[in-house]
């Protein structure tokens, strides 16, 4: 549809979104266009407050997250307010349509002890690549986002200072330490990779090569993670964002500020870091009904 190709160039172009961003807004609009048809055949440029209404309904009771359904009715906000700027429609739908109630979700966590299960080594009978073992490490040290581990480069390592240059949304880039035992995996991994990057130049080298020598993927690097912790003896579903979540918690428990903790994840905003407060709390109570005499 027009107005669609119109307003995803729009967010390329004028406002510097990247290209995982554009794609996630091209979804959100598909699936409204379909609901539209499914519902009662109008289209985009026909839709009214109750269609956006029933949509973010269908999605809830579908079982989605609030932040995926948050995230689609400002997809639609953000479309509508577009076409009403250039005179497509004469005004937004969206506009006066109410967010969702979040509710008190908290991120999943792994407690210390799994933590160390899942890097400590490889599970009983499993063979795991210096490949697989650096990407653990390197999701935990840095609390990177699958996206973010996915496009570095082997140029963004530095070893003698321990940091990684990461590039974040937007394309901002922080610097995270690297830590020791990530250090270490790492180098084990470029060198059984040696052979592989004779040639390439560092800063365009991918840091984790796929067997046909390009980047991993994310679905790849979602793969790997999870197959590790069933391997591992890890019960619940265990994915790159659960290594995200778990380096955060454990600096917040271990008395890291959150100001810290916000710019080692490239949080935008010091409120996005303060649930980690939250699950350090949650922490606290278990701790204290398990132990405790008088619980």
């Amino acid at each position: 549809m027009q107005p669609i190709r119109e307003f995803l160039a729009h967010l390329s172009a004028e406002r510097g979104l990247s290209q995982n961003t554009v794609a996630s807004y091209r979804r959100d609009l598909a699936g409204f266009e379909k609901h539209l048809l499914d519902r009662n055949g109008r289209d985009l440029l026909s839709a009214d407050r109750r269609d956006i209404a029933s949509f973010l309904a269908r999605e809830t009771a579908r079982g989605m997250r609030w932040a995926t359904v948050s995230r689609r009715l400002a997809t639609l906000r953000s479309f509508y307010k577009f076409l009403a700027a250039e005179g497509i429609v004469p005004e937004s739908p969206a506009r006066d349509v109410p967010m969702p109630r979040r509710g008190a979700r908290l991120p999943s966590v792994l407690r210390p002890a799994e933590t160390e299960r899942l890097l400590g080594g490889s599970g009983e009978g499993e063979e795991t690549s210096a490949r697989d073992e650096a990407i653990l490490e390197v999701f935990y040290a840095c609390g990177l986002r699958v996206s973010e581990l996915a496009g570095l480069r082997r140029g963004d390592v530095n070893f003698r200072f321990g940091f990684v240059k990461v590039r974040g949304k937007g394309g901002k880039e922080r610097i995270v330490p690297l830590g020791r035992p990530a250090s270490r995996a790492l180098t084990a991994y470029l060198e059984t990779s040696a052979t592989a990057r004779k040639g390439m130049a560092p800063d365009k080298e991918p840091l984790f090569l796929s067997r046909k020598g390009g980047p991993l993927s994310r679905s790849a690097l979602y793969r790997r993670v999870r197959r590790a912790a069933s391997r591992r003896g890890l019960s619940r579903r265990v994915g790159p964002h659960t290594l995200r979540h778990s380096f955060a918690s454990h600096l917040v428990a271990g008395g890291a500020d959150l100001r810290t903790v916000q710019e080692l994840l490239g949080h935008s905003s010091v409120a996005t870091t303060q649930v980690y407060t939250h699950v350090e709390n949650r922490w606290l109570k278990d701790l204290h009904g398990k132990f405790h005499p008088r619980a």
